[in-house]
């Protein structure tokens, strides 16, 4: 039997899409000021939103068979 839970996801989410998408905005800003401006804005709002989700709930188990 195994236990897998959505925390790996959660975590690579915070720590690798999030912040790459405010520095490929940040890079584009200069060419394409309206789309960099919206990847920086979808970047701080997904690292919001898992922050919250990470902090505010516990681990779920799914159990495999």
């Amino acid at each position: 039997m195994y236990k897998i839970t959505d925390r790996p996801g959660r975590f690579f989410a915070l720590l690798v899409i999030a912040p790459l998408l405010v520095r490929i905005g940040h890079n584009i800003s200069r060419t394409h000021p309206c789309d960099g401006a919206v990847l920086q804005s979808l970047g701080l709002l997904l690292f919001t939103y898992e922050l919250f989700w990470i902090s505010q709930t516990s681990s779920e188990m799914i159990l495999l068979k």
